[in-house]
Formats: C-alpha cells, structure tokens, sequence
C-alpha cells in the first residue's frame, strides 16, 4: 500500500494502514529502550556541541564571509527538514549555492569547499544544543528526499522518524547516495547503543579531517 505524506501544522505524516508516524514511534523498537539511555545520548550531545560550536564560530563566521564574497545572498542556507515523529524544524547551513531558485541555483567554488570539508554543517551545532538534532543519527531531509526513501522502503523508512536528525550514522559519502544512506540508516537503527554511538562519531570526525567524505 502506497505511503502519503501530508501536513498536519508543523509535524510531517505518512498514513499507512490507518497509523501516523507518531503511532509508529510510540509502538517501535526505540520506544522499549532504556530511556536512561537516551538520557546519556542527549548529555553526550550537549557536552559535545557546545564546546565544538564555540571552537568554531570564527571558522564559521569566515566560511560565511567567503561565501557572500563570492556570490550574492545570505552566509545561511535554511530549510524546513522533517525529525522526530515527522516533527518539522528549520535546518540551518552555509551556503554552498548561488541565491537564485532553482534550476538556475548552481554551487560556487567556495561551496564546493564547504561540502568536500562538511564545513557547510558545522551550523547544524546550533540545531543540536536547540534540541532539534542529535550528532549521530540519520541526516535531517527535506520532505522531498523523505518520500524517495519511502518509497525504497515504506516500513523501514519510518524507523527513521524513531530518533532525532543527525549529522549522518554512516560514511559521509552516504549523503550523496540514497541506497547506501537508506542502508547506513537501517544498520544504525537495528544496532544502536552508545558503543555503536561513540564508534560512528569517532569514525566521522576521522573522515571530516581527512577530506574523506566524497
């Protein structure tokens, strides 16, 4: 049976045999989960972004500047992205695109910087400590990527919705490839603990240094 997203306020629902995504969170696998265990993942969150976000603020600051230096537009990109329970909330990220609607948006050269290097995310730190995002868990999508990854897989897909946004739970090459980033999310969320939590954010931060994510 085919998946329908639709608006209801600010929350994102698929309806599938009578059932949203709240329904589905409520009755899943992360709901039986200790939650002295999502506890930690919040401290570990805040612990974590807090100090990274104040490091790299003049980094930001400057990447934002070379990004109006080279084109027109504001130094942030925002876009509603779809998290929790199909919860919507506004993601923040340099820009990487010329300020012009689409198709006619092209990547500036500093863009493609941002992406190589994952500096274009760095913004998503505030996401995190505001509390619409966690640092491991599957990427925040627009409502459009979403569908296509409903589409893969209708009840897989929404396991998604089980866990906040994150800046990724795989290889950062996944975000450029729907079918490895579907698979790097169900792996995750089939094993999740805080080992598997420490050894993905340790393997990312390896990548983000060595330009390794494309």
């Amino acid at each position: 049976m085919p998946v329908y997203p639709h608006q209801s306020g600010h929350i994102l629902k698929f309806r599938q045999y009578g059932k949203t995504i709240a329904d589905y969170v409520e009755k899943g696998d992360f709901k039986k989960r200790d939650p002295a265990l999502w506890k930690k993942k919040r401290i570990f969150d805040v612990c974590v972004a807090g100090p990274a976000y104040a490091v790299t603020s003049p980094l930001i600051f400057l990447a934002g500047l070379a990004v109006k230096l080279e084109s027109k537009g504001p130094m942030l990109f925002k876009q509603k992205r779809t998290g929790y329970k199909g919860k919507e909330f506004m993601c923040y990220k340099l820009r990487t695109y010329t300020d012009t609607p689409p198709p006619h948006n092209k990547i500036t050269k500093t863009g493609q910087l941002l992406r190589k290097s994952s500096i274009d995310e760095l913004p998503q730190l505030l996401n995190v400590l505001k509390g619409d995002m966690t640092l491991i868990g599957p990427r925040a999508a627009p409502l459009e990527d979403v569908v296509k990854l409903v589409e893969i897989n209708s009840k897989e897909a929404l396991k998604r919705f089980c866990t906040k946004s994150g800046f990724g739970c795989g290889k950062l090459s996944d975000k450029f490839d729907f079918t490895k980033k579907f698979k790097s999310e169900q792996n995750y969320l089939r094993n999740w603990s805080l080992k598997t939590e420490l050894n993905v954010f340790k393997n990312l931060i390896k990548k983000v240094i060595k330009f390794d994510n494309c």
